[in-house]
């Protein structure tokens, strides 16, 4: 059982969530409330059962774990905030990323979305079209680009070079 006590709120109140890939955590009814989805769930099922999120890939709930650990433990502050994310695209992949983003999104963990997109958008700027397909794994049509590229050069003054 993966233990996320890390947090350093007062409460003592813990809520058991089983992911998709069948790893439990027990997280802190702080962090669980942030989460609508888990808030609503914790309503209406038995306290002592494990919360079931199919949806939800154990590494990205560990990281909107740690997005809201991080966020008391920095006091909210909104540079180091934006560094804490930063750092964390560098470690992650794409993929993580974006299972991250999925799972804030089924959680409705509304500050932890806005927070891992706005991440990945501040990464994305000023990058090429190309990088922004290989990053979202998205496949080129290459006729349709060549043909927008020559119409519209003048968007692609600031465009990074790969």
């Amino acid at each position: 059982m993966s233990n996320m006590n890390e947090t350093p709120s007062s409460s003592s109140f813990k809520i058991a969530i089983k992911t998709g890939d069948n790893k439990v955590f027990e997280i802190d009814e702080a962090i669980a409330m942030q989460m609508t989805t888990v808030k609503n769930l914790s309503e209406v099922i038995d306290s002592s059962a494990s919360i079931i999120l199919p949806n939800v890939k154990s590494a990205a709930l560990a990281n909107l774990i740690n997005y809201f650990n991080k966020k008391v433990e920095f006091n909210n502050q909104e540079k180091v905030m934006k560094a804490y994310g930063d750092e964390l695209l560098k470690k992650l992949t794409p993929v993580e990323v974006m299972d991250t983003i999925l799972a804030a999104n089924f959680l409705s963990f509304e500050e932890a979305l806005d927070f891992f997109s706005q991440a990945v958008a501040d990464h994305i700027m000023f990058k090429s079209p190309s990088y922004v397909r290989r990053y979202f794994a998205v496949p080129n049509d290459s006729e349709e680009l060549k043909d927008l590229r020559k119409k519209n050069d003048w968007a692609f003054n600031s465009v990074e070079e790969d």
